[in-house]
């Protein structure tokens, strides 16, 4: 009995020791598309930004663009539009808690617009004061867009691929984007968007302004409506 018992446990901790030996590192494949001249956002590559890495970026013909050993990923700008691969590795949180990335690794296809644009929020008008009031009979919001058309490239923008969403406790806003224009060249622009529906009178609401690659710039309206 006691030999059928030493065989067994000597049995588990051969296979324990040979999982532990035998442990791979995930890799995790996704793709993202951002605008040029655009930074990479750690919450969308899933890393920290205290975590150490590392990381290159490669062009379609494998050539390295950049690496952790010439600047840090959140500095790095794609020097024009195209396809490119990124490969995050060797992952250490340097945080007692949270997530741990020691067993994965993360490539990404990137693909780069040839197009710079941003909401000028600073510079944010209505055509009447938000109030629940007033938003029950539509409000137009006018935000300029500041676009940037990469040199050389035949791109277009579709401003009413732009969008905007309503947020806030007990609102049902309807949002319509009111431009149809197809612009080629750099420049500002000025979007309007129509908001009309139900909101609670004295509550708060803020309003994401989503550009073509999904990327949102928040306006928190400060005044209760």
């Amino acid at each position: 009995m006691k030999s059928s018992l030493f065989v067994y446990v000597l049995a588990l901790s051969v296979l324990f020791i040979s999982q532990k030996g035998n442990s791979q590192v995930t890799v995790e494949s996704s793709n993202l598309t951002v605008g040029l001249s655009e930074n990479l956002q750690f919450n969308a590559l899933g890393i920290h930004a205290t975590d150490k890495y590392h990381w290159v970026i490669t062009d379609v013909q494998n050539n390295v663009v950049s690496d952790d050993s010439k600047e840090a990923l959140s500095s790095f700008t794609f020097p024009h539009s195209g396809i490119y691969q990124l490969s995050i590795t060797d992952i250490h949180s340097t945080q007692s808690e949270g997530c741990q990335h020691e067993h994965q690794n993360f490539n990404y296809q990137i693909t780069v617009a040839p197009v710079q644009s941003s909401f000028n929020l600073s510079n944010i008008g209505f055509s009447s004061n938000l109030t629940a009031a007033n938003l029950a009979s539509g409000v137009i919001i006018s935000i300029p867009l500041e676009v940037t058309l990469e040199n050389g490239t035949n791109a277009v923008v579709n401003l009413n691929n732009f969008k905007a969403v309503v947020q806030g406790v007990d609102c049902q806003i309807a949002v319509q984007n009111l431009e149809n224009a197809i612009v080629s060249t750099s420049g500002t622009y000025v979007l309007k968007f129509q908001l009309q529906g139900s909101a609670k009178p004295h509550n708060y609401i803020m309003i994401d302004f989503i550009d073509e690659n999904g990327k949102a710039t928040t306006y928190y309206h400060t005044t209760e409506l």
